[in-house]
């Protein structure tokens, strides 16, 4: 037997997705390391190239790509990818504290937009207090990228090459 659906659920349903495509756009947030502490963050996660023999708080370890790498002792297996799936649930929290019951897509953008910003200000506590506490200027120097940031804009392949380059 066939499912039927009242019609009611589809009488606006064009008007919606009218309203959606006028709004429609992707959702950015982000977090950045700023100041002098952006010269070395990445070192942390992805190990010293430089380095050719073990020194007083390093150990050999296997960074994002695969390489073993002289890692801080501090954070043997980086201090950001160790907790994706921390970054996922503070994502799905904020998810779900999302209200959809906007009037319009321009209101639910805006509401998409507060969680996902809240959500990277979660990832940013995380990745906080994972990051080696040295002197704690890695740590402050952290922060949650605005949604207009130009280095949202940045394609993956692009910012997975910066980030190697930086690392070396």
């Amino acid at each position: 037997m066939p499912d039927f659906y009242p019609s009611v659920l589809f009488d606006k349903l064009d008007e919606f997705m009218l309203e959606f495509e006028q709004h429609d756009k992707e959702i950015k947030s982000g977090v950045v390391v700023v100041g002098d502490a952006a010269a070395y963050a990445l070192v942390w996660e992805y190990g010293n190239k430089r380095q050719h023999k073990q020194g007083p708080r390093t150990v050999i370890g296997t960074n994002p790509k695969g390489d073993m790498e002289w890692m801080s002792s501090q954070a043997p297996f980086g201090y950001i990818r160790v907790h994706e799936r921390d970054y996922m649930d503070a994502v799905m929290f904020e998810l779900g504290r999302a209200k959809f019951d906007q009037p319009d897509a321009a209101a639910m953008t805006r509401e998409l937009e507060k969680r996902a910003s809240n959500a990277s200000k979660l990832i940013a506590e995380i990745i906080k207090d994972s990051a080696p506490h040295d002197s704690w200027d890695l740590a402050h120097a952290i922060k949650v990228v605005d949604a207009s940031d130009p280095i949202l804009d940045l394609e993956s392949d692009n910012f997975e090459t910066l980030l190697v380059e930086n690392a070396e």
